[in-house]
């Protein structure tokens, strides 16, 4: 039940990350980040603990992109990045994580990004990081489990910012957190 719960899970949301402001398509001049050019094989395989196969691209919309990597067992592990379409959206998805760090199903995680939220559930763990003009979401599902989930996210999305910097796709990494975050504050 948990492994469904978790499936289900994460393919809501990704498609609630994939949606743009009132589910109208990205505009085509958006142009879509491949995400499998973030992480490799072996970085993720490392961080998991796991072999994993090759990234599998997927296009989500023009501003969205996923990576699977196909682990044994059944597990996965996947980087999803999308351009961050307004400042709207940016922060009808931050209140969507402060509420549930307020409920207690997100973490706020200081250190990563601009601002990042993990949640664990059943099998498998999500980081979603804010971070310039993009959010990413990294997850493992039945590997990389245990205790140390949360760092292993933290380092693959430590990794795939550090491409992002290298490859200039981010310019500048003004911080965009509010005062009021606890996070910030800790800064």
């Amino acid at each position: 039940m948990k492994t469904n719960f978790f499936v289900l899970f994460s393919i809501g949301v990704t498609a609630a990350m994939a949606a743009t402001p009132q589910g109208q398509p990205a505009p085509m001049n958006q142009e879509a980040l491949n995400a499998c050019t973030l992480l490799s094989r072996l970085e993720v395989g490392e961080a998991a603990g796991a072999t994993v196969g090759g990234g599998e691209f997927h296009l989500m919309n023009p501003a969205v992109t996923r990576c699977l990597f196909p682990g044994g067992a059944g597990g996965n592990a996947a980087i999803l990045v999308r351009r961050i379409p307004s400042e709207d959206w940016e922060s009808e998805q931050r209140e969507h994580f402060q509420r549930g760090v307020q409920f207690g199903a997100y973490r706020e995680m200081a250190g990563i990004g601009d601002r990042a939220f993990s949640r664990q559930i059943g099998q498998g763990s999500v980081l979603c990081v804010f971070v310039g003009e993009y959010y990413l979401q990294v997850s493992l599902f039945r590997m990389g489990e245990g205790p140390w989930a949360s760092a292993n996210l933290k380092k693959l999305a430590r990794r795939a910012i550090a491409r992002l910097r290298t490859d200039n796709h981010v310019g500048t990494f003004a911080t965009r957190t509010s005062p009021a975050s606890p996070v910030a504050a800790q800064r």
